[in-house]
């Protein structure tokens, strides 16, 4: 295997590690913060996408504008669920139990099967936002226009996110809350704020991974169940409520099953990224960077 098929294959594998990671972080944010599991994040993926390819192919707007609608319209989608159905289930935290799961899973259903009602179960495409593509050392390495776009942005997302977090008020007060939110709210921190902010974030991480991989992976009503599963492998081989480990879950999985596919064979990525997961909670079962309570 050459030396430039090999560099493709990473650089493939670090493009789909970025979308990864970006769904991965939303759902260790939630987790991190609200301390419960969203089993409905994968639908924010998808709804992205069609709102996406909606302003695209039959509003005709141009693809900036549609990216920008596609993201605001998850935004709102993500606050209203927050507001309606996720807050009036997190009065009493410590009773949770079970409820998160059987709310997030029932919301999964209802987008689904809303999606498929409204938009049929043909699969619809993008054309890609770049249409171009660049090679590198004499045409040794060779990279699609809309795969630089995709590493481009979700570099610069997270990027964001983590400054976010790290230097913001707004971010302080999340990491606050995931530490301690009776504490945090005694100190002054607005948890409920602090909760709409983190699902709202959480559900734009999701509608740019979506936006970004639809020219690539079809746009369907169940696009978002398999990202979804990957996005929380990526969370427990990073760390569960850690947002840097699931970023390098991603990435390390997304490489993981581009070279596969490459050495062994297309059937065997799920397999090779799901045997890296266990062995990662049989050797450290906190994750690569996971910490109790982290963000």
């Amino acid at each position: 295997m050459s030396i430039g098929l090999i560099t493709n294959q990473i650089i493939s594998g670090i493009t789909l590690g970025f979308s990864y990671a970006l769904v991965g972080a939303g759902i260790s944010l939630i987790w991190g913060t609200l301390k419960m599991i969203n089993l409905a994040h994968g639908e924010l993926y998808m709804l992205g996408a069609y709102f996406a390819w909606l302003a695209i192919t039959l509003g005709r707007i141009p693809v900036i504008p549609s990216i920008l609608i596609g993201i605001v319209c998850v935004v709102i989608v993500s606050l209203v669920i927050q507001l309606t159905t996720v807050r009036p289930l997190l009065k009493d935290t410590k009773e949770l139990g079970t409820k998160p799961y059987v709310l997030t899973m029932g919301l999964s259903i209802l987008l689904q099967n809303s999606a498929l009602l409204i938009f049929g179960e043909r699969y619809q495409n993008i054309p890609y936002y770049i249409d171009k593509t660049y090679k590198f050392f004499d045409g040794k390495i060779t990279l699609a226009g809309q795969r630089v776009l995709i590493i481009a942005a979700s570099f610069s997302v997270i990027v964001a996110l983590m400054v976010v977090i790290k230097y913001t008020k707004i971010g302080r007060a999340i990491r606050a809350t995931a530490q301690d939110g009776v504490y945090a709210s005694v100190m002054g921190v607005n948890v409920r704020l602090v909760y709409a902010t983190t699902y709202v974030i959480s559900g734009l991480l999701a509608a740019v991974a979506g936006i970004m991989l639809a020219p690539i992976y079809s746009v369907n009503p169940w696009m978002g169940t398999a990202v979804q599963t990957k996005g929380m492998a990526c969370c427990v081989l990073g760390g569960l409520g850690s947002v840097e480990g699931a970023i390098l879950g991603g990435l390390v999985i997304g490489v993981a099953e581009s070279l596969t596919v490459n050495i062994i064979g297309t059937q065997w990525k799920d397999v090779v990224a799901y045997l890296i997961l266990v062995a990662m909670l049989w050797l450290r079962p906190t994750g690569l960077l996971g910490k109790k309570g982290s963000v």
